[in-house]
């Protein structure tokens, strides 16, 4: 039985380049992921702080990233559109 597969990766997203990451995000990199094969969902979320602890510095976003299968997610990876 397969399961999906999700990654998670933290950001540093240059303030002054913020809105430029976000408008990327939703208008090209969201919509060509949806795309492909196995694709389920991608999240861009924004952190504002920590529930425990201090975040390392400069950490601004979070992306998670859901494919029915690690094979799917890596063609994904591997595309000349990623």
């Amino acid at each position: 039985m397969s399961r999906p597969i999700q990654l998670h990766g933290d950001l540093t997203v240059d303030p002054n380049r913020e809105a430029e990451m976000v408008t990327y995000f939703e208008t090209v990199y969201r919509p060509k992921a949806s795309t492909f094969p196995g694709y389920i969902d991608l999240h861009l979320l924004k952190l504002i702080g920590a529930p425990m602890g201090t975040p390392p510095p400069g950490l601004s976003y979070r992306f998670s990233i859901t494919y029915e299968s690690e094979a799917q997610r890596l063609a994904w990876v591997s595309s000349d559109v990623h």
